[in-house]
């Protein structure tokens, strides 16, 4: 995604940059998020070795929703951890995502994986632990920044919304939702670039 979005504005990358991302250091053993935390950020592993361990019971309800800029952090706390609309994408309810039993080990996560891109694109509350396993850098992107940023360039938010439809489709359809998603993005911004052509 955010080649893509480098490649159709690079001013807008930059002031997402400047305004959205903040860089955070970890010692080893420290817990960078907990299951059932409220997640407003994307994070990027910058360098170190974070362990992930996915949540054996999460349940919730990912919708999306138009919305031009009425969505404030206060509306979005209130929002129940069972239930997250997104300022992004359509005004229709999306199925319910249930996560009882994750099946899923733990993660050991290198410069270059990222978790939580979920918290970009609807609520969001973490599904697992993140823990450093050695000291650690992360990159968060804050969800909030990151959503102003981008709505100041109208040829930036077409995209996002397009992505944000086709991220929160797939998320409906993975049985198992955790923090780590392995859905292919890659076919995700396939489909967004076919659109893009018509």
């Amino acid at each position: 995604f955010f080649h893509q979005y480098q490649r159709l504005n690079h001013r807008a990358l930059r002031q997402v940059c400047h305004d959205a991302l903040l860089q955070s250091s970890y010692f080893a053993e420290d817990t960078i998020f907990a299951s059932g935390d409220a997640c407003e950020k994307m994070f990027f592993v910058h360098w170190g070795v974070a362990k992930y361990t996915p949540s054996i019971s999460m349940t919730g309800a990912v919708s999306s929703k138009i919305t031009d800029g009425e969505d404030s952090k206060a509306t979005r706390s209130r929002q129940s951890r069972q239930s997250w609309t997104s300022p992004w994408s359509g005004s229709r309810s999306l199925q319910t995502i249930t996560a009882s039993s994750c099946g899923q080990n733990r993660r050991e996560l290198t410069k270059g994986r990222w978790l939580a891109e979920a918290a970009l694109w609807t609520r969001w509350v973490h599904r697992g632990d993140l823990q450093a396993t050695t000291t650690t850098n992360m990159l968060c992107l804050d969800a909030m920044k990151f959503e102003s940023a981008t709505r100041m360039y109208a040829d930036c938010r077409i995209m996002a919304v397009a992505y944000a439809e086709s991220f929160l489709r797939a998320l409906n359809n993975t049985r198992h939702p955790t923090d780590v998603l392995d859905f292919n993005v890659r076919r995700l911004r396939e489909r967004i670039s076919e659109e893009e052509e018509f």
